[in-house]
């Protein structure tokens, strides 16, 4: 796992390049820190590596790929939900939820949903104005039931 110095340096570095960018939205000064850290937890469980790489325009709406499977990681500090924004969501995207329990060291992967059940969902609005499909951790299904993976 990074350590805290690295992943500072990793989440100032994609806040610089994000920042002037229209469909940038940091939530808080954390941001970046729990993303980055939630991709990690990820890779290491799974063996995969995280693309490091900057992109102005964004990763594209997934962090891996895993054969022919586009995986997007939400990582979030509370765990509750899993989140994706309206209009950014794709049906054939797997969506992970990783509860960050302490940045840049511990966290649990929830489960996953496909983008098109979250699409069944009818937006919410979060605190921040943020219209949402969203689905609690407990809806999710378990991390064995992901084949790809094994």
């Amino acid at each position: 796992m990074l350590i805290s110095k690295e992943i500072d340096e990793m989440a100032t570095r994609r806040n610089l390049i994000h920042a002037n960018h229209p469909t940038s939205r940091p939530l808080n000064e954390t941001y970046q820190h729990v993303g980055i850290t939630a991709e990690l937890l990820f890779a290491k469980r799974y063996g995969l590596e995280m693309d490091r790489s900057l992109r102005p325009s964004g990763d594209g709406g997934y962090d891996f790929i895993c054969g022919n499977l586009k995986l997007d990681i939400k990582g979030s500090k509370v765990g509750k939900w899993l989140l994706v924004e309206r209009g950014k969501c794709c049906p054939y995207t797997i969506y992970v939820l990783v509860h960050v329990t302490e940045i840049g060291r511990r966290g649990n992967i929830k489960g996953w949903v496909w983008g098109w059940e979250l699409l069944e969902r009818q937006p919410r609005p979060s605190s921040f104005g943020i219209y949402n499909h969203r689905m609690r951790h407990d809806e999710l299904r378990p991390m064995d039931k992901l084949s790809i993976l094994r």
